[in-house]
This record gives C-alpha cells, structure tokens and sequence, in this order.
C-alpha cells in the first residue's frame, strides 16, 4: 500500500531508500507472498533490495511462491474443499 501511496505522491525513491537503510543488517529476509512481484514497476524497485540483502551473505526466502500454469501465467491456488 505504501508503494502505491508514493507512486501517488512522488515519494517512491524515499521510500526504498528508507527500506534500504532498514534492511542492512537483516540477515534473513522472509516475504510471505511473492505474487505482488508480477507487479513489474514494483520489483524494479523490490529485486536491487533482494539482491543486496544476498550480497551481505543474507538470505531471501520466499514463503508462498506464485503458482504457474501451463502457459506461464501466474494465478493462486484455491484451497480445496473437503
């Protein structure tokens, strides 16, 4: 939601640079859902944090990767029901 408000309001550089500074001394990184990241403007931002994290020896996880269909395209799993 943030990242949709700078967009907005033009703050979206301070944004990830206040990010930037929050994230240096993670060591582990844990994002519960990675589907957001199909969203291109936003992990061209995201993916340079990502890598930086790494860089240090940190480590992203990713908790809930999106699902792919056949032709690429992704689209979330529905919960079964029993």
């Amino acid at each position: 939601m943030q990242f949709c408000d700078s967009q907005l309001d033009g703050t979206t550089q301070k944004l990830f640079e206040r990010l930037e500074m929050e994230m240096r001394g993670v060591e582990e990184l844990r994002l519960a859902d990675s589907t957001w990241l199909a969203r291109e403007d936003l992990r061209q931002w995201l993916e340079p944090l990502l890598v930086s994290v790494r860089a240090r020896g940190g480590r992203v996880t990713f908790l809930r990767a999106p699902a792919l269909d056949r032709v690429g395209l992704t689209r979330r799993s529905r919960p079964s029901r029993t």
